[in-house]
């Protein structure tokens, strides 16, 4: 298995926001050296998984996943390895 293979499972079987943050923040400088997106390696955003009961939220535009008390926020604008954060879910207006 590859190094690029070994991050997208990683990503693919995260059992925790955080655990997936980290995941997709290292297949993003995996991605960065080898010149292809993450859709190129594998992993779709728009089907992230969600951890938690949250069904009340949703705000594709600014978070791409969540969990009962925290988002996961993409900025493709930064650097590798620190495109993806985990912010809490308290600090955000929740909008439907």
């Amino acid at each position: 298995m590859s190094k690029l293979e070994k991050l997208v499972d990683r990503v693919d079987n995260a059992k925790s926001l955080k655990a997936l943050c980290k995941a997709l923040n290292a297949l993003s400088i995996e991605c960065d050296e080898q010149e292809i997106t993450l859709d190129e390696a594998g992993v779709d955003l728009d089907y992230l998984p969600a951890f938690g009961d949250c069904e009340d939220f949703h705000d594709p535009k600014q978070f791409i996943t969540w969990s009962a008390t925290e988002l996961l926020n993409y900025d493709w604008n930064l650097s590798p390895g620190e495109k993806f954060a985990v912010l809490p879910r308290e600090d955000f207006e929740l909008r439907d």
